[in-house]
Parts: structure tokens; C-alpha cells; sequence
């Protein structure tokens, strides 16, 4: 009988190496799911809608035979799938520690789990077999159902206990988990994101949340980036990877980001981290901005207008800001575009995205550790300095952490780690 698992030890597992198939509809899957997960669905979208309304209207029983009706000429074809998605292959020494690691421990409030869904420890071996994790939505009957298939044929199976969705209030309570965070802020064109990776580079822990969004903040964010974003659940899902990874005793750089990032909304959970958070702001000089938006969306040839298609997403950009910049300033700003002006076109931009990031700095709820004037526009270097002034605040004894601060106040930022130059 297939080993019911809690969300932790399943993911151990997963991060061991054992193979992890979803068996939910290919839209659900398409929507989110865990890294990793090969998608074995069960259910078309459209079966699934109709057994779903059979459930509901008629009960278990008959949504169980038509589900059978459905699907039963096909299980031999999704053993194959299985078998070829999840070749037998030597338990590692790892996957076999996360199995040993795993109790056989209560899986309900009230009841622990059965003999026949507990295991005994396996041992690393050469002799090849197949251990699958398997999970659909709730831990329901598609799951269990496609367990029971998968080991009357030879698979050892390990179901998530509340399937998929106990998956999602994981990552939740995780991304709300207090971690000592560090923000970076600065006026739009100033690096940031170039800072962050240079501060990646320097051993620092980071978390670039426009590249998860595949997006660069603004109102043109997208302009020049190929593909689209992903939902608010994948990012989330790709964001947990990340964020349950990172030493608790040592600070995260996260982007001073509004609460939107394009299509994408951050959790409340999570943006309490940056609203909270101590905010260290870098600056630079207008014209170094300007220049660096300049080289990001213009053309290769200094002067020259933008290639059409760029040309034509940063004048349907502006259209957005038409409201806020106003009628004759957004026409004006579509000319100067068009005709390869983007200096002036970047400098008048500018102008209202300075008010609006000043604007977010005041409704802000942490504190602000310090300012970095920059006369040079060179990511590595800022992120030296930015360290050392860390490091100084950190050696002299300043709270660097708020006490007013969520993280403070549950203990997070008593015990941190700082890593001076």
C-alpha cells in the first residue's frame, strides 16, 4: 500500500532525488505545480470537469464508475508513462537517509497513519527499483487511485498527505517565515538588479524577484523580454524554492519592489518582508540613470531609433502613463521615442517615476539604514561598498534591524550573521 508522507518530509524526499509525478489535469498542472514534477494526468481538463459535476450532483459512487468508464482502457499506457518517467535506478545514500528520516508519524489530528501506509527504512542499494512521490490536488481518490495502479505493478509509491493543496499552504507559512532581510532601494535607472547579482557574486544571499517575474518593474518592464510571466502561483511556487533555501542566520537582499511586478502581485506574506524590512538606498546621478535606461531600450547605435518592434512596446508603455503624464507629455515622449531621442524621452519619464518611488519610500514601515551616493555606475563596486557599510553598521553596534520591525520582534534578527569584506 503507497506511504502517505506530511509536506515536509515529501519534499525531502523530492530534494533527495526520488522522481515526482502529478497527476492532476493538464490545466492544473499547467497553472502551477511543485519544481520537478512530471505531469502523468489521470483526468483530461474535460473528464475531469465531468466527473467533478457527477461527484457533486450524484455522490462518490457514480462519479467512481464513470471516472472507470473513462480511464480504464487506457491504465496500461499510463504505467508506461510512468515506468518511462521514472526508470529504476539504485536508491542513493541520500534518498535512502530521507526515507529512513521519515516517520511513520500521524498523518490526522487524531490517528496515526496505518501499518500498511508506514515502511520500514530502506538501505542504499546498486540493485535498481522504482521509489515515485505522487500527488494530485487533495490527496483524493486520483491520487490513490493512481498509487494503487503504480505499485500492483512493481513502483513503491509515497503520497503527499492533502495533495497539492497542502503543498500551497507550505509555501505560504514559509514565505511569511521571518528571515533578517536587507532592501535595496534606489530611483529607477540607478542598478539595482545589476547591485543585487553583483552582491550574489560576492557571497551574499539574494533573491531577485523581477528576474522570477520575469519582469523589470515599470510600466516597461516587459519591453525587450522574451516570453511572458508567470502566474502569481508558479512565481510564488519558484519564489518558496528559493526562499526555503537560504541560511536563517544571515541577511537576504531583496529589491525595494511595489506590491505589483507587472501581471505578477506579491503575497502579503512576503512583501511584508520588504515593507518592513531596513531599506539601504544607492544613488546616482540623473544622467548616469538616464544613460543606463538609454542602453537597456534604445538602439545598438547611439542616436538611432529603437528597432520598430521595441520602438512601438515603449510607446504602448507610455500609453499606460498617459493619465499620470499627461496628453501633450505622452505624445511628446512617443515622438522623441520614435525619432531616437531617448535621452530626453528617458529624462522626462523620469521625472514622474522619481516622484511616485519617493512617494513609496514615505509609506514604507522600516527604517532607513543609509544612503550610498555613487558618482560612477559600477554594480561591483556599489556592492562592495554597500557590504561595508553593513558590515561597519553591524561592528559599531547600530540595530540594524528595527525593534519595531515584524522579524525583530520574533526573534529573527537577534542571532544574524554578517559577512564583512
Amino acid at each position: 500500500m503507497p506511504v502517505l508522507h506530511h509536506i515536509e518530509d515529501f519534499l525531502r524526499l523530492r530534494d533527495a532525488g526520488l522522481p515526482l509525478l502529478d497527476v492532476r489535469s493538464p490545466a492544473e498542472f499547467q497553472t502551477a505545480h511543485m519544481a520537478g514534477a512530471h505531469s502523468l494526468p489521470l483526468f483530461s481538463d474535460e473528464e475531469r470537469a465531468r466527473v467533478g459535476t457527477v461527484y457533486a450532483r450524484q455522490g462518490q459512487e457514480a462519479a467512481s464508475l464513470l471516472a472507470l468508464r473513462l480511464v480504464g482502457g487506457r491504465l496500461a499506457d499510463m504505467v508506461e508513462s510512468a515506468r518511462q518517467l521514472c526508470p529504476p535506478r539504485p536508491l542513493t545514500p541520500e534518498a535512502a537517509a530521507a526515507l529512513a528520516a521519515c516517520p511513520a508519524a500521524s498523518c490526522t489530528a487524531s490517528a496515526a497513519v496505518p501499518a500498511a501506509m508506514t515502511h520500514s527504512p530502506p538501505e542504499a542499494s546498486s540493485v535498481p527499483c522504482r521509489h515515485v512521490l505522487l500527488h494530485c490536488w487533495r490527496g483524493g481518490l486520483r491520487s490513490r487511485s493512481v498509487g494503487w495502479l503504480l505499485e500492483s505493478c512493481g513502483f513503491t509509491v509515497h503520497l503527499l498527505h492533502g495533495g497539492y493543496r497542502a503543498f500551497r499552504t507550505h509555501v505560504r507559512k514559509e514565505l511569511a517565515r521571518p528571515r533578517p532581510v536587507l532592501v535595496l532601494g534606489g530611483m529607477t535607472g540607478c542598478g539595482k538588479t545589476d547591485i543585487l547579482h553583483a552582491l550574489a557574486d560576492r557571497g551574499e544571499q539574494v533573491i531577485d524577484l523581477e528576474g522570477l517575474a520575469h519582469h523589470r518593474g515599470s510600466a516597461f518592464g516587459a519591453v525587450a523580454l522574451n516570453g511572458g510571466q508567470p502566474g502569481n502561483e508558479a512565481f510564488e511556487n519558484s519564489l518558496f524554492e528559493q526562499w526555503r533555501t537560504l541560511d536563517p542566520r544571515r541577511p537576504v537582499w531583496l529589491e525595494d519592489e511595489s506590491r505589483r511586478i507587472g501581471h505578477v502581485t506579491l503575497c502579503e506574506e512576503f512583501f511584508r518582508h520588504i515593507d518592513t524590512s531596513p531599506l539601504l538606498v544607492v544613488e546616482l546621478p540623473l544622467s548616469l540613470r538616464i544613460r543606463r535606461l538609454v542602453t537597456i531600450y534604445g538602439s545598438a547605435v547611439p542616436g538611432s531609433p529603437p528597432e520598430p518592434a521595441v520602438a512601438e512596446a515603449l510607446c504602448a508603455a507610455l500609453q499606460k502613463l498617459r493619465r499620470r503624464l499627461g496628453n501633450e507629455a505622452c505624445t511628446r515622449c512617443c515622438e522623441l521615442v520614435r525619432a531616437g531621442q531617448l535621452d530626453e524621452a528617458v529624462g522626462r519619464v523620469l521625472h514622474y517615476y522619481d516622484k511616485c518611488y519617493a512617494h513609496q519610500q514615505n509609506q514604507r514601515s522600516g527604517h532607513l539604514l543609509g544612503r550610498l551616493s555613487c558618482d560612477a555606475d559600477t554594480p561591483r563596486e556599489t556592492a562592495r561598498r554597500l557590504m561595508t557599510l553593513v558590515a561597519e553598521a553591524a561592528a559599531s553596534g547600530s540595530a540594524i534591524f528595527s525593534p519595531d520591525s515584524p522579524n525583530h520582534r520574533q526573534g529573527v534578527a537577534h542571532d544574524v550573521t554578517f559577512q564583512p569584506e
